[in-house]
């Protein structure tokens, strides 16, 4: 899917490059509904996310948070260091 997602670095990124940083953190509630799909699809929207965006230690770095009772952390900034580990 190349939608809108693939455009997002065109608000970090200008023609002179991407000289900008950018923490993303994804809080997603997970207290109703199906607990392993939504997660599934919240996942799956990340990667497209991040597949827009210059996913560098030095550029754009993202986290994502889970909560039903407590929170738990899925990943933290520092896990994914390019987007094609994700």
């Amino acid at each position: 899917m190349v939608g809108p997602y693939k455009r997002i670095s065109q608000y970090i990124c200008d023609v002179s490059g991407c000289a900008r940083s950018l923490d993303v953190a994804f809080v997603l509630d997970l207290s109703s509904g199906d607990f392993d799909l939504i997660y599934r699809v919240s996942l799956e929207f990340i990667r497209l996310v991040a597949d827009g965006l210059p996913l560098r230690p030095d550029r754009v770095r993202l986290a994502f948070v889970t909560a039903v009772d407590t929170p738990a952390v899925q990943f933290y900034f520092n896990t994914y260091r390019y987007s094609r580990l994700l």
